[in-house]
């Protein structure tokens, strides 16, 4: 066993030293030139993010610059179109009112003489030979006292649509002027000398900043080609040592051949015997170390936390991160374009928005009227249809996927949709028309346009919450409506009785998702009114939106969000604390 304990070691041993020794060098020199590399790229990044920053501040900056001044057009243009409507509306309103007046002024002589009539024939019946003379001279009277009054009122009621028109005119004549004027003021102070200026003067920041950028990049690349080049000298030299290696290690594996040459064939069999454990020892040994490893990673982690490390990093990362931002900036006056100019304020924020921000206080009842509309239309709507559609035929079966079908189209193409319905001369109020009903403008009125926006979302959310409300009704056994019946309970009972109770939980579920979609409705406000008329359909979301991205006012908005968050927060306290109760059958 001599010559085997020899081979071990001469083979074995020296062969794989000296492997390991050549992998370590290359490992090192590869180490060293990623060090060098990493170093570079962090002094690069350094130097070259903040140009990258200011970049695409000034970009962003040149590209709202325009952006305001066209937002700006629009919005008046919108409260012109807006005037100008309800001023064409009461012109209309006040000629129907007058022209009315006329017909009904009319008719009410006309039912006058009706009267006197049937008295006269009355007394022609009776025989009161006087009647008949005294009817025709009253004919004759009559008849000329109607030409008469008839044109005077004629003439009244041209006098009154001519003021309508002459006012109508001199409203609209002033609305222009002072659209006019408005439009004249927003092109004054952007016109093309000083857009031309703007523009100029970050143009020319932008061109120094990417000659900046330039140079880091042509001194990061020499740095690189040097790096290089020194990766390329140590690969020389470590290919050089594993040449000489690798020539030792020919010279060994010949001096082994021989001794096996030299062996028995006993000898030789347990030579190859020990190669194999050989081989396994080391592949053990590789599976050792590696599972040492893991134990030594795992030793303090539970793997449960590793699995939801991607959803606690989402949530860390993209709401309380952001939540906890939100709250230190509510106590500021923020100025995004540089943060280190923003003013602390306080609880200032919160104070101007109740005291002094009307349209926060319009919104802020704006959004309890909405939440309490959409709920109570929505909790009476799909209990009643999911009472009838959770029997299971082919009729209710077809009934339900329709029902369901407006919940799965975009709420963006649906608003679009209920636009040209809600219309004045859309089909809604054609519909009306047709039973002699007048619709009223319903998203241009102040008093519809609330209620027209809540209509389109309790529409779009029926079918999911029916689908809802019907699990719920598919989860209360049968026996409670047996033992109902044997009860002689009649419908109406068991419906109050039985299937509302045991379907709380379902509603408070309900309930909850409806209401905090309701404080959170953004896009159908945006799409179908913009929080008009006159702030009429001005939700919170919606006022969040318009004074911290159209109005650069962030701390007030973060301040109005936080608000926002704190109400939704307490009704699902409320909702936790009295309505959150197991069912037990």
């Amino acid at each position: 066993m001599s010559n085997l304990s020899k081979l071990e070691t001469s083979y074995n041993r020296q062969i794989q030293i000296r492997i390991f020794e050549q992998l370590d060098l290359i490992d090192k020199a590869k180490a060293k030139y990623f060090h060098e590399k990493n170093k570079y790229k962090m002094e690069y990044l350094d130097k070259v993010n903040p140009l990258i920053t200011n970049l695409q501040r000034e970009k962003a900056l040149l590209k709202g610059y325009r952006k305001d001044y066209h937002n700006a057009l629009r919005v008046l243009k919108r409260e012109y179109l807006n005037q100008v409507f309800e001023l064409k509306e009461s012109k209309k309103f006040n000629i129907n009112e007058t022209k009315q007046n006329l017909s009904l002024l009319m008719a009410k002589i006309d039912l006058n003489y009706k009267k006197v009539k049937s008295g006269y024939i009355k007394a022609i019946k009776s025989g009161d030979k006087e009647a008949k003379s005294k009817y025709e001279n009253f004919e004759q009277q009559f008849k000329e006292y109607r030409r008469l009054e008839l044109e005077k009122r004629i003439k009244e009621r041209d006098s009154a649509l001519e003021n309508i028109n002459n006012t109508y005119h001199e409203k609209l004549s002033k609305i222009k002027a002072c659209y006019e004027a408005k439009k004249a003021e927003l092109v004054v102070n952007h016109t093309k000398e000083i857009q031309f200026k703007y523009k100029k003067e970050k143009r020319e920041h932008i061109k120094q900043y990417l000659l900046d950028i330039t140079k880091f990049k042509n001194e990061k690349k020499a740095k690189e080609l040097e790096n290089k080049n020194k990766l390329v000298s140590v690969r020389t030299e470590c290919k050089k040592m594993q040449k000489d290696a690798k020539a030792e290690i020919k010279k060994i594996k010949a001096e082994v051949r021989k001794t096996v040459h030299n062996m028995s064939s006993q000898e030789r069999k347990e030579y190859h015997e020990l190669q194999k454990y050989i081989r396994q020892d080391f592949y053990v040994r590789r599976l050792k170390k590696m599972d040492a490893q893991e134990k030594k990673l795992l030793r303090n982690i539970n793997p449960a936390y590793i699995y939801i490390a991607p959803a606690f990093f989402g949530a860390l990362f993209f709401t309380l991160v952001p939540f906890f931002f939100m709250i230190i900036g509510s106590l500021f006056r923020v100025n995004f374009a540089n943060l280190s100019d923003s003013e602390f304020m306080g609880l200032q924020n919160f104070i101007r928005i109740f005291t002094r921000d009307v349209e926060f206080q319009k919104a802020l009842i704006n959004t309890a009227l909405y939440a309490f509309i959409t709920i109570v239309l929505l909790t009476v709507i799909t209990v009643s249809m999911a009472a009838w559609l959770s029997k299971n035929t082919q009729i209710h079966n077809m009934t339900q996927t329709m029902v369901f079908t407006p919940h799965i189209a975009s709420l963006v193409s649906i608003s679009i949709l209920w636009i040209a319905m809600l219309n004045p001369t859309g089909i809604i109020n054609q519909g009306l028309a047709l039973l002699g009903i007048k619709g009223p403008a319903w998203l241009l009125q102040e008093n519809t346009s609330l209620f027209s926006v809540s209509l389109v979302t309790v529409w779009k959310d029926i079918g999911y919450y029916v689908l809802i409300i019907i699990a719920g009704l598919q989860g209360i056994p049968t026996y409670v409506y047996e033992a109902a019946k044997l009860d002689k309970a009649s419908k109406v009972t068991t419906f109050f009785k039985i299937t509302l109770p045991l379907l709380a939980p379902t509603l408070s579920f309900v309930f909850l998702a409806k209401f905090i979609n309701a404080f959170k409705v953004f896009a159908p406000i945006e799409i179908m009114t913009n929080g008009g008329p006159m702030g009429s359909s001005m939700v919170l979301s919606y006022w969040v939106y318009k004074v911290g991205r159209i109005g650069f006012n962030y701390g007030q908005a973060m301040a109005g969000a936080i608000i926002l968050t704190m109400m939704i927060a307490l009704v699902t306290s409320l909702k936790n604390l009295y309505f959150n109760k197991v069912t037990k059958y």
